[in-house]
Protein backbone atom coordinates (compact mmCIF):
# COMPACT_ATOMS: atom_id res chain seq x y z
CA UNK A 1 0.00 0.00 0.00
CA UNK A 2 3.26 2.38 -0.30
CA UNK A 3 1.54 3.28 -3.77
CA UNK A 4 -1.35 5.23 -1.67
CA UNK A 5 0.98 7.69 0.46
CA UNK A 6 1.80 10.85 -1.18
CA UNK A 7 5.54 11.41 -2.43
CA UNK A 8 6.50 13.68 0.65
CA UNK A 9 5.76 10.73 3.05
CA UNK A 10 6.94 8.07 0.46
CA UNK A 11 10.55 9.94 0.62
CA UNK A 12 10.45 10.49 4.42
CA UNK A 13 9.66 6.98 4.84
CA UNK A 14 12.42 5.88 2.56
CA UNK A 15 14.79 8.50 5.04
CA UNK A 16 13.48 6.27 8.04
CA UNK A 17 14.19 3.09 6.43
CA UNK A 18 17.52 4.20 5.53
CA UNK A 19 18.52 5.41 8.24
CA UNK A 20 17.02 2.31 10.28
CA UNK A 21 19.43 -0.20 8.75
CA UNK A 22 22.66 2.02 9.20
CA UNK A 23 24.65 3.52 11.32
CA UNK A 24 26.01 7.36 10.96
CA UNK A 25 26.05 8.33 7.24
CA UNK A 26 26.30 11.64 5.78
CA UNK A 27 23.74 13.96 4.32
CA UNK A 28 25.76 12.80 0.99
CA UNK A 29 24.98 9.41 1.51
CA UNK A 30 21.76 9.15 2.74
CA UNK A 31 20.59 11.64 0.05
CA UNK A 32 22.13 9.43 -2.75
CA UNK A 33 20.70 6.32 -1.24
CA UNK A 34 17.31 7.46 -1.02
CA UNK A 35 17.17 10.13 -4.47
CA UNK A 36 16.84 13.08 -3.10
CA UNK A 37 18.90 15.93 -2.41
CA UNK A 38 20.80 16.95 0.60
CA UNK A 39 18.66 20.40 0.95
CA UNK A 40 15.25 17.74 0.94
CA UNK A 41 16.83 15.79 3.44
CA UNK A 42 17.48 18.64 5.82
CA UNK A 43 14.27 19.56 5.57
CA UNK A 44 12.51 17.06 5.99
CA UNK A 45 14.29 15.99 9.48
CA UNK A 46 12.53 18.08 11.55
CA UNK A 47 9.78 17.65 10.23
CA UNK A 48 9.84 13.66 10.79
CA UNK A 49 11.26 14.12 14.07
CA UNK A 50 7.64 15.41 14.82
CA UNK A 51 5.95 12.41 14.48
CA UNK A 52 8.23 9.72 15.01
CA UNK A 53 8.44 10.12 19.19
CA UNK A 54 10.06 8.43 20.85
CA UNK A 55 12.90 7.95 18.10
CA UNK A 56 14.56 10.95 16.77
CA UNK A 57 17.11 11.50 13.71
CA UNK A 58 19.84 12.98 15.23
CA UNK A 59 22.43 15.25 13.14
CA UNK A 60 26.15 16.07 13.54
CA UNK A 61 28.61 18.38 11.48
CA UNK A 62 31.40 16.03 12.22
CA UNK A 63 29.37 12.47 12.11
CA UNK A 64 26.38 12.82 9.96
CA UNK A 65 22.68 11.77 10.44
CA UNK A 66 21.90 9.05 12.81
CA UNK A 67 18.02 7.32 13.84
CA UNK A 68 17.94 6.97 17.50
CA UNK A 69 16.43 4.11 18.40
CA UNK A 70 14.69 2.18 21.31
CA UNK A 71 15.56 -1.14 21.62
CA UNK A 72 12.07 -1.89 22.61
CA UNK A 73 10.46 -0.41 19.36
CA UNK A 74 10.04 -2.42 16.39
CA UNK A 75 10.77 -1.09 12.92
CA UNK A 76 7.20 -1.60 12.61
CA UNK A 77 6.91 1.48 14.59
CA UNK A 78 8.48 3.66 11.50
CA UNK A 79 5.50 2.67 9.38
CA UNK A 80 2.40 3.25 11.33
CA UNK A 81 4.56 6.92 12.27
CA UNK A 82 4.19 7.50 8.09
CA UNK A 83 0.69 6.16 8.14
CA UNK A 84 -0.72 8.18 10.82
CA UNK A 85 0.78 11.19 8.99
CA UNK A 86 -1.12 10.01 6.01
CA UNK A 87 -4.12 11.66 4.84
CA UNK A 88 -5.25 8.67 2.29
CA UNK A 89 -4.92 6.45 5.12
CA UNK A 90 -7.39 8.42 7.38
CA UNK A 91 -9.38 8.47 4.23
CA UNK A 92 -9.54 5.02 4.16
CA UNK A 93 -10.01 4.98 7.89
CA UNK A 94 -13.08 6.86 7.60
CA UNK A 95 -14.16 4.76 4.72
CA UNK A 96 -13.91 1.86 6.65
CA UNK A 97 -16.38 2.52 9.85
CA UNK A 98 -18.46 5.21 8.42
CA UNK A 99 -22.36 4.74 6.95
CA UNK A 100 -23.72 6.74 4.02
CA UNK A 101 -20.22 9.02 3.99
CA UNK A 102 -20.46 11.15 1.28
CA UNK A 103 -17.23 13.11 -0.47
CA UNK A 104 -18.52 16.17 1.06
CA UNK A 105 -18.72 15.20 4.60
CA UNK A 106 -15.48 13.30 4.10
CA UNK A 107 -13.57 16.57 3.00
CA UNK A 108 -14.89 18.55 5.67
CA UNK A 109 -13.44 16.13 8.12
CA UNK A 110 -10.05 15.76 6.55
CA UNK A 111 -10.27 19.21 6.06
CA UNK A 112 -9.70 18.91 2.14
CA UNK A 113 -11.34 19.52 -1.50
CA UNK A 114 -13.64 16.98 -2.95
CA UNK A 115 -11.44 17.46 -6.06
CA UNK A 116 -8.54 16.80 -2.98
CA UNK A 117 -10.92 13.34 -2.13
CA UNK A 118 -11.02 11.94 -5.96
CA UNK A 119 -7.85 12.11 -6.69
CA UNK A 120 -6.83 10.35 -3.15
CA UNK A 121 -9.56 7.94 -4.02
CA UNK A 122 -8.04 7.18 -7.87
CA UNK A 123 -4.59 6.39 -6.17
CA UNK A 124 -6.20 4.16 -3.94
CA UNK A 125 -8.40 2.45 -6.36
CA UNK A 126 -4.83 1.84 -8.56
CA UNK A 127 -3.22 -0.05 -5.36
CA UNK A 128 -6.91 -2.19 -4.38
CA UNK A 129 -6.79 -3.34 -7.91
CA UNK A 130 -4.28 -6.06 -7.11
CA UNK A 131 -6.62 -7.35 -3.97
CA UNK A 132 -9.74 -6.68 -6.53
CA UNK A 133 -11.24 -4.40 -4.79
CA UNK A 134 -12.43 -0.97 -5.82
CA UNK A 135 -13.63 1.93 -4.04
CA UNK A 136 -16.72 3.56 -5.88
CA UNK A 137 -17.91 7.26 -5.96
CA UNK A 138 -20.39 6.62 -3.36
CA UNK A 139 -17.20 5.44 -0.81
CA UNK A 140 -18.76 1.91 -0.70
CA UNK A 141 -16.29 -0.69 -0.65
CA UNK A 142 -16.53 -3.30 -3.70
CA UNK A 143 -14.85 -7.07 -3.97
CA UNK A 144 -15.10 -10.31 -2.03
CA UNK A 145 -16.14 -9.68 1.87
CA UNK A 146 -13.05 -11.82 2.75
CA UNK A 147 -10.66 -9.74 0.73
CA UNK A 148 -12.03 -6.84 1.93
CA UNK A 149 -11.67 -7.93 5.77
CA UNK A 150 -8.40 -9.35 5.40
CA UNK A 151 -7.01 -5.86 3.43
CA UNK A 152 -8.39 -3.95 7.03
CA UNK A 153 -7.06 -6.20 8.90
CA UNK A 154 -3.59 -5.88 6.96
CA UNK A 155 -4.41 -2.16 7.02
CA UNK A 156 -5.23 -1.41 11.05
CA UNK A 157 -2.49 -3.61 11.85
CA UNK A 158 0.29 -1.29 9.77
CA UNK A 159 -1.37 1.76 10.75
CA UNK A 160 -1.49 0.96 14.72
CA UNK A 161 1.64 -0.98 14.70
CA UNK A 162 0.23 -2.97 17.92
CA UNK A 163 -3.25 -3.14 20.02
CA UNK A 164 -1.65 -2.35 22.63
CA UNK A 165 -1.00 1.31 21.31
CA UNK A 166 -4.69 1.70 20.66
CA UNK A 167 -6.24 0.80 24.42
CA UNK A 168 -3.27 2.71 25.96
CA UNK A 169 -4.33 5.93 23.27
CA UNK A 170 -8.50 5.34 24.13
CA UNK A 171 -7.82 5.28 27.99
CA UNK A 172 -6.49 9.18 27.45
CA UNK A 173 -9.22 10.45 25.04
Amino acid sequence: MRACLDSRLSRQLAILETLWDSEWMTSEELAERTGNSEKTIRTDIPIINKYIYPLSIETSFKLGIFLKKDVTIPKSYIYAAILNESSEYAMLEQIFFADNLKKIDLSEQLYTSESQITRWLARINQSLEKYELRIDNALQINGDEQKIRTFFSCFFLEKYSSPEKNFLMSKFS
